[in-house]
């Protein structure tokens, strides 16, 4: 898992962190992106790998759940706690994984669940034909995005499948 935080003070992009999740196996990294100082009004949130329905995920990654809903649960939770309702939610790949990513019924109830105007998946390895097939508003393997008001940066966010 990526975990992405933001440190005030800072000038430049604002990112969406999986709270108190820390995916340390070997391929787990953590990312620091900075952000504005004082009051922000961000509209792009990104988070990586949620993984929802993916029971293994929890005790091969060590992730602080009791099972997969729980997981599912608290994932929504704090992504509500963030994204706003006119606000892009940008999904890093591997939003669902497991035989429940196989149900079509069940991955439309988690996506109806995520928060935001506009949604959108970069694809991942485990991103099957059903999620690249969820109502996304964009679904791509890179994307740049023009991520603050007026002259900001455009960032390029891309996922590696190497």
């Amino acid at each position: 898992m990526i975990v992405i935080e933001c440190f005030p003070g800072l000038v430049g992009v604002m990112a969406l962190a999986m709270p108190l999740i820390l995916d340390d196996a070997a391929r787990g990294a953590a990312y620091a992106l900075p952000c504005l100082s004082g009051p922000v009004t961000m509209t792009h949130w990104y988070t990586a790998d949620t993984h929802f329905g993916h029971e293994n995920i929890i005790p091969n990654a060590r992730r602080p759940f009791r099972d997969g809903e729980h997981m599912a649960a608290v994932l929504i939770e704090r992504l509500w706690d963030r994204v706003g309702p006119e606000d892009d939610l940008w999904i890093i790949g591997d939003f669902a994984f497991g035989p429940k990513a196989k149900d079509e019924g069940w991955l439309l109830g988690i996506f109806s669940q995520l928060p935001g105007a506009r949604r959108h998946l970069l694809v991942g390895n485990h991103d099957s034909a059903l999620t690249k097939g969820l109502p996304w508003d964009s679904v791509s393997l890179l994307a740049e995005v023009d991520d603050l008001e007026g002259n900001g940066p455009v960032g390029t966010a891309c996922l590696s499948l190497a």
